[in-house]
């Protein structure tokens, strides 16, 4: 916004989709999750804004009680995303989020 950048925003939660859209940065929204392999299955909640992954190694767990609010998703390589987007070889900026995995 005050950088006059472009960019790309990887994002499994729908909840931020018309967010990043209308917001005043300059970046394209992949609605996706980015893994190492193309369609890895994994759970996902969808908590607001305070969603993630769900797993014992994650912040998210089972026993929890996340059932509610979780769905299954499919990741996709990043390399595919930004092979697909024409990415520049050289990127200055990479800012990675690892939703449920902070601690």
């Amino acid at each position: 916004k005050f950088f006059n950048w472009t960019g790309i925003c990887v994002e499994p939660n729908p909840l931020f989709w018309a967010k990043y859209i209308h917001s005043a940065r300059n970046c394209q929204v992949v609605a996706a999750a980015a893994g190492e392999n193309r369609n890895q299955n994994f759970d996902f909640v969808f908590r607001g804004g305070l969603g993630g992954l769900v797993g014992d190694g994650f912040d998210n767990k089972q026993s929890q009680n996340v059932e509610a609010d979780t769905v299954t998703l499919q990741t996709v390589p990043l390399s595919e995303v930004l092979d697909e987007l024409k990415v520049p070889r050289v990127i200055t900026y990479l800012s990675l989020a690892v939703e449920g995995a902070e601690d």
